[in-house]
């Protein structure tokens, strides 16, 4: 009964590795998009906003 156990363990990890990555992926390509305009990074920096749209 313990592999059956560990293999849903094993998914959540899973899932919160890619969703981890995903996050992160999409924060790095949001700094590279505002990279160039100081107005938009300022705005990217805003942890109400990345919290928001990283749900």
């Amino acid at each position: 009964m313990r592999g059956n156990e560990a293999l849903p363990e094993a998914t959540r990890q899973l899932l919160a590795t890619i969703t981890l990555h995903s996050r992160v992926s999409i924060y790095v390509a949001r700094i590279a998009e505002a990279w160039p305009n100081p107005n938009t990074w300022s705005q990217t920096k805003t942890p109400g906003r990345i919290s928001a749209t990283g749900g």
